[in-house]
């Protein structure tokens, strides 16, 4: 009996005592109007709360941190945080992304610290950064029919260049069989 439960108590340390890794990056496409979700990678414990951080690509575009206490803000109308039940954490849900939407993002747990000393009462903030997406857009390919221009010349390069390789392995050919049957062998 007692063998089972080291044996039960051993697994569960192993469990609970593994080394997570945090930080996965990940590189999403999408195209204008599409809805989607970000999945964050951290944890949900006593004295952190989830935020997004929202680093744009664009140079006009400030960086945006998006916390679910400030939703209500029109800036956020596009925003929404879906539970995780799985790792306890909150999801980013973006409706109808736009380009003002593009960029780096990041999950990260927020931990509020309050400090008292003899100047007085401070708080302080440190964030603990979890995996990362980059959303750009996505690029038409050649068989859709708004294919960049860059597409059109790769097929007519394909179809000229071509039948010219072909043509002069012909000749090539053509010429080391005439050596051949002539004898002119060095």
């Amino acid at each position: 009996m007692e063998k089972p439960r080291l044996a039960l108590i051993a697994l569960m340390f192993l469990l609970f005592h593994q080394k997570r890794i945090y930080g996965e990056e990940v590189e999403m496409k999408v195209t204008p109007g599409d809805n989607i979700t970000l999945y964050c990678d951290r944890s949900l414990t006593l004295g952190l709360s989830i935020v997004w951080i929202r680093n744009c690509s664009h140079e006009n575009q400030p960086s945006l941190i998006i916390d679910f206490r400030k939703l209500d803000e029109e800036i956020f109308q596009r925003f929404s945080f879906i539970h995780n039940p799985y790792n306890n954490s909150y999801d980013l849900h973006i409706t109808n992304i736009s380009a003002s939407d593009l960029g780096l993002y990041y999950c990260a747990a927020l931990q509020t610290n309050i400090k008292k000393d003899e100047k007085g009462i401070s708080l302080s903030e440190v964030y603990y950064y979890g995996n990362q997406t980059t959303l750009s857009l996505e690029v038409a390919s050649c068989s859709e029919p708004s294919a960049p221009p860059d597409c059109l010349l790769c097929w007519m390069l394909l179809f000229s260049v071509c039948p010219m390789c072909f043509l002069l392995s012909s000749v090539c050919l053509f010429c080391l069989c005439c050596m051949k049957t002539t004898g002119e062998w060095s």
